[in-house]
């Protein structure tokens, strides 16, 4: 197990000792990135600043109040909250920071949870990972992000079980410690929207991967059941055609036709990304993606050997080039072939990793004799601590690309 926060602080990368998780689960604190201009009185959400700037602006008039209830919830909140200043001139600057620091947070949770994906993409055995969120917004410019993060989990076989720390939540509005007049209605049904628009996340990802989201007072059966794995679970693909390049949202819809009553939780959609990605992002996405996995392929004449000796590791790749396929350009048969070698501790934490490059540019007479010629070696070499460790290797050809990955278990002494 390990603990991952979105603040960095009080990280326990995977272990298997029980006190490590206990002590660093009693030091969790609350620790946002941001912090208020005005204090706890006062607060505009992510959410709201959004909504302000694509109704009317981050630069609003007091007059845009009309046009924007999220801008009208600000200016009514400021006003309860200090009484008798002008609470036009205090909810703007709170505005601009909730838009600018909620980006920031977001991109945080999200780039947290696609690293903790990542890291227990090699792990072995069922994989879920256990949200404990308030929850949050992910605005359409930041969707792509998400998707992909559902997109990194499924292809990882994570599970990502959801839990709202707020418990069953009220809203704040009729907080017995507020003053002033009681909220208009328009401002009540924002605030109830606002309050519910947080766990569409956390319902997206545990749809979306398989998981459980649990949104009661229950933490201890939440927990039980986000960690859980799922009674039934299959993975479906789906390939869209003439897929525009406008980054817009499309619904997916999966039913099953037994006949029995059976209920269905599965991805809503997708977002269709701006822009199609190089040859040169895919391959080190897929170089990455195959590193940090468990799954064994064969698709190259490659082939692991490991030498442990006293406090260091050699990890040996074979490439067999008269099996390679060439593109024949000139007088010359080409072929690039990367090779990384990962060692990863018996936790499955990354400790260190190589890249090696075999670029070949081959004459004719070079390739006729390669059936006499053994294979060609690449070496990379690790000094290492005693204990037992996994290596992986991954081999990717540039020409059909194929990959050829391979595990091994060696013990240093």
């Amino acid at each position: 197990m390990a603990l991952f926060t979105t603040s960095g602080q009080g990280n326990v990368d995977f272990t298997a000792s029980a006190d490590a998780l206990d002590e660093a689960l009693l030091k969790v604190r609350l620790r946002s990135i941001t912090t208020s201009a005005t204090g706890q009185c006062f607060k505009v959400s992510y959410f709201q600043a959004v909504q302000i700037e694509q109704q009317v602006s981050l630069h609003p008039m007091v007059e845009d109040a009309q046009r924007s209830v999220a801008f009208k919830t600000a200016l009514f909140d400021a006003g309860r909250c200090y009484p008798g200043a002008d609470a036009y001139m205090i909810a703007l600057p709170e505005i601009r920071d909730a838009f600018l620091n909620g980006k920031q947070e977001t991109r945080s949770v999200l780039a947290t949870l696609a690293s903790a994906v990542r890291r227990m993409t090699p792990l072995p055995g069922h994989r879920s990972i256990v949200l404990v969120s308030p929850g949050f917004f992910v605005p359409p410019d930041l969707q792509d992000q998400g998707s992909e993060l559902i997109a990194q989990a499924i292809r990882a076989n994570v599970v990502i079980g959801p839990i709202d720390a707020r418990g069953v939540w009220t809203l704040p509005t009729f907080d017995v410690d507020q003053n002033g007049p009681a909220p208009p209605t328009d401002v009540v049904t924002f605030k109830e929207s606002e309050g519910t628009v947080v766990d569409d996340e956390l319902r997206a990802l545990a749809d979306g991967t398989g998981g459980t989201a649990n949104f009661n007072n229950d933490f201890d059966s939440g927990v039980r059941k986000a960690a859980a794995e799922p009674e039934y679970l299959y993975v479906l693909g789906f390939a869209p055609q003439n897929l525009k390049l406008d980054g817009s949202f499309h619904a997916l819809k999966v039913s099953v036709s037994s006949g029995e009553k059976l209920a269905v939780q599965a991805r809503r959609g997708y977002w269709a990304p701006k822009q199609v990605e190089g040859a040169d992002a895919t391959a080190r996405r897929e170089m990455e993606s195959a590193v940090f996995s468990r799954e064994e392929a064969h698709g190259l004449p490659v082939e692991m050997h490991t030498l442990a000796t006293a406090g260091k590791l050699d990890v040996l790749a074979d490439v067999d080039l008269k099996l390679l396929h060439y593109r024949k350009a000139d007088d010359r048969s080409s072929n690039n072939v990367t090779i990384v070698a990962a060692v990863f501790d018996e936790n499955g934490n990354f400790i260190a990793g190589q890249e090696k490059i075999l670029e070949l540019r081959l004459r004719d007479r070079t390739v006729e004799g390669l059936a006499q010629r053994p294979p060609v070696r690449v070496n990379a070499d690790f000094n290492l601590k005693a204990g037992l460790y996994l290596v992986r290797l991954v081999a990717r050809d540039a020409e059909d690309q194929q990959f050829t990955t391979e595990n091994a278990t060696v013990q240093i002494r």
